[in-house]
């Protein structure tokens, strides 16, 4: 009878330590397909205690020992594309953000700032870098607009009772709720949109004075509570 065992090609060596399963398995397919065999360990113990994935190093993938070169050899590969398929994914390659001299003002740190500062300062500076950039202007001038009617509302509803300083600052702090919804539905569109078109590689108008005037004008609004009859 003739011998159908096949040949011993060495211990199993860990190759790679993804912390998803799915990668690990991603990985495997990959080097099967490659005519290297294969196998994923603690995939199962890692799925059902994810939180654990750290502690036991991720998933383990393995290949015999007499393999290791060309296994590594694949993942490299594998991590450079060459397991990609050409076609329609290479047609929606997004082109390299470019560098301009427009004028903007940073969306992230006008959103950041809009938390202390009340909607108005985020949604003005977003409106117009809106219009710099002819980009969704319509959508930015409804959420300026209703930044304004929000901000006042919450200062007429804390003002009423207590014009003062502190008064002003529990307005602020009502109206970052509305800067969050602003931000998630709005704001980020034109953030992710600065940086596939430009990156860093714009430039950037200062916001420390506009900064200042925001902050003192809401301090001065506070402080005239004490001062009006």
């Amino acid at each position: 009878m003739a011998d159908t065992d096949e040949p011993y090609l060495g211990d199993l060596v860990t190759i790679a330590r993804p912390y998803q399963p799915v990668e690990a398995n991603l990985l495997k397919s990959m080097l099967e397909a490659a005519g290297i065999p294969a196998t994923v360990a603690d995939a199962n113990l890692v799925q059902a205690n994810a939180w654990m994935a750290n502690a036991v190093g991720g998933v383990r993938v393995q290949v015999p020992a007499s393999l290791v070169g060309r296994a590594k050899a694949a993942i490299a590969e594998y991590e450079q594309g060459a397991f990609e398929l050409e076609g329609a994914d290479a047609a929606q390659t997004e082109p390299a953000p470019q560098a301009t001299t427009l004028a903007l003002w940073s969306p992230d740190a006008a959103a950041f700032w809009s938390l202390w500062l009340t909607p108005i300062f985020g949604t003005t500076l977003h409106y117009l870098n809106s219009r710099t950039l002819q980009f969704k202007t319509g959508a930015a001038l409804a959420w300026w607009l209703a930044g304004i009617a929000f901000t006042v509302a919450a200062l007429w509803a804390t003002l009423s009772v207590h014009w003062n300083v502190a008064g002003v600052m529990v307005a602020s702090s009502m109206s970052s709720s509305f800067t969050l919804v602003w931000y998630v539905f709005a704001g980020r569109t034109q953030s992710k949109h600065v940086v596939s078109s430009f990156g860093a590689q714009y430039v950037r108008r200062p916001l420390l004075g506009l900064w200042l005037g925001t902050a003192g004008a809401l301090l001065a609004l506070g402080l005239l509570g004490g001062i009006l009859p």
